[in-house]
């Protein structure tokens, strides 16, 4: 399966931080709602993909609000609720991937494994 939306895509150097806010703004991750110092587009990338994964185990978004403040104070904050039917190692994985610290997600390589 491949999901794409270029509509909201952008391109990237490897060697440098992305300062564009692009994407949906229920996908985003923290790192890119705050942009103050630029974030790395695969680790927020991989947020984004933990966000499908909980709507496509869960049918709903982790993070939603009307209100784009108080969205984004929830993105920000990384508070979700896992529901009790997921499988434990689906719990971890998307503890894995929404975490507010990018630098503490799993890795492309780790998540292929888990």
């Amino acid at each position: 399966m491949k999901l794409i939306d270029f509509g909201l895509s952008a391109s990237f150097s490897k060697s440098k931080l992305h300062t564009d806010s692009c994407g949906s703004p229920c996908y985003a991750a923290p790192e890119v709602i705050d942009c103050k110092q630029g974030y790395n587009p695969v680790l927020s990338d991989i947020w984004s993909c933990g966000v499908v994964l909980f709507v496509m185990l869960c049918g709903y978004l982790p993070f939603c609000d009307s209100n784009p403040a108080l969205l984004y104070q929830k993105i920000k904050a990384c508070k979700y609720k896992l529901p009790s039917f997921l499988s434990g190692a689906a719990k971890n994985l998307l503890e894995c991937l929404l975490i507010a610290k990018p630098s503490e997600r799993l890795t492309i390589a780790q998540i292929k494994s888990h």
